[in-house]
């Protein structure tokens, strides 16, 4: 028999209750127990419902398991373009991350944000301390689904939240193409700008989008992108990107040395199409790891986006269908990192000094995080203000 199951004993809101009704609606409760455990606030539950239990008389092995049920059920993740069309989704605005043409897409409602946990821990004393354990136990990483839609559009979803926090110990992202990149464009509600654009010497439109969620993250946690949000300190120890083959291996071009530049920055138009077809996970992979490297070592006019970065990210990895093919140890990267003047404008004693101030703050917050550290060479401070100097001296107006 199908049994809800309702959380007993200190007041909660309905909507903790509703949450732990609705994720343990189709647990079967084992026949032996519904009689022994049968008290009157069940009976007075029945009354025009369905049978229910209350979740704190059953054995405890069995509300393990429920509690299990609960933290790692999964959000329906996107499959195909024309689901994507019927959603609400929204781009990050200029209050969350300044990049509103180079964002990914984010699912509106609020429920997409909400954690498995969150009825439990607001249940009961006794089954906040439960979950907790059961929480500790299955060390389940966060993750988060992220769909390509016809290689133009970005669009995170929540998969699996086991419970908010401001420290994360795993987030895993699976990076899928779903759909078909073509020239002209398929239709879309959505308008945003060409992912594969370049310009200004800078990396191409999708790094952005890729940056855009990643910023939001850091600063938000897990949380839908709204003009109240409020920022925070959120930090992640291991953060795992795993580009996999999109379900459609048939319009996947063979593999070779060709990349993504050379795959989507052709021309192209009314005079130029271009049939159906999808970028290899690989090149993918390999592009944006190298972009993300050169960001982490604040070249190339990045510090302005990455210096945010140091102090919240203990390790990136960058996986294909499984395989790891790069990693970036941050703590590593923050001790080697040189002063490169590319840290705002002012004179060479202000911006090293600043450029300093930077990089032990970055440091410090890595310690109190709990982030892997790596201690700076000796005289690192001294090395920066005499490059400072010479470059400001050839380069006064640089």
């Amino acid at each position: 028999m199908t049994v809800t199951v309702l959380c007993t004993g200190e007041s909660r809101s309905q909507s903790s209750a509703q949450k732990v009704a609705f994720a343990v609606g189709y647990v079967q409760l084992p026949h032996r127990y519904m009689k022994k455990h049968r008290t009157q606030s069940d009976i007075h539950c029945n009354q025009g419902t369905n049978s229910r239990t209350t979740l704190l008389s059953i054995p405890r092995e069995l509300r393990d398991e429920i509690i299990t049920l609960i933290l790692t059920s999964r959000r329906p993740s996107l499959q195909t373009a024309a689901e994507f069309e019927t959603q609400n989704r929204m781009p990050l605005g200029s209050d969350t991350s300044g990049f509103s043409d180079d964002s990914g897409l984010y699912l509106e409602e609020r429920s997409a944000y909400t954690s498995n946990a969150g009825g439990l821990l607001l249940a009961s004393k006794q089954l906040r301390s439960e979950t907790q354990d059961a929480l500790e136990r299955l060390d389940l990483a966060h993750e988060l689904e992220v769909k390509l839609v016809n290689e133009r559009f970005l669009a995170p979803t929540w998969s699996l939240i086991p419970t908010q926090t401001r420290h994360f110990k795993r987030v895993r992202a699976v990076v899928q193409s779903i759909g078909a990149w073509q020239k002209p464009a398929s239709p879309s509600k959505f308008k945003m700008r060409d992912p594969w654009a370049s310009g200004c010497g800078g990396p191409l439109a999708y790094v952005w989008q890729f940056y855009s969620t990643l910023r939001h993250f850091l600063t938000y946690g897990v949380d839908v992108p709204r003009p109240t949000a409020i920022p925070d300190l959120i930090s992640v120890d291991n953060l795992e990107l795993d580009f996999i083959d999109p379900e459609d291996t048939d319009l996947l071009p063979p593999e070779g040395n060709q990349n993504i530049r050379l795959a989507r920055c052709r021309p192209s138009g009314p005079g130029f199409p271009r049939e159906p077809q999808l970028l290899r996970p690989e090149w993918l992979a390999w592009d944006l790891a190298g972009e993300m490297g050169t960001m982490f070592r604040m070249s190339s006019g990045r510090a302005p986006y990455a210096h945010m970065l140091h102090g919240r990210i203990g390790h990136m990895v960058f996986k294909v269908n499984g395989t790891i093919i790069a990693e970036i140890d941050v703590g590593q990267v923050l001790a080697d990192v040189k002063f490169s003047g590319s840290f705002g404008s002012g004179s060479s004693d202000d911006l090293a000094e600043k450029w300093t101030n930077w990089k032990e703050e970055a440091q410090e917050l890595r310690k109190k995080r709990g982030l892997k550290t790596v201690e700076f060479g000796d005289g690192w401070q001294a090395e920066a203000r005499k490059w400072a100097a010479q470059h400001y001296a050839r380069y006064p107006y640089s």
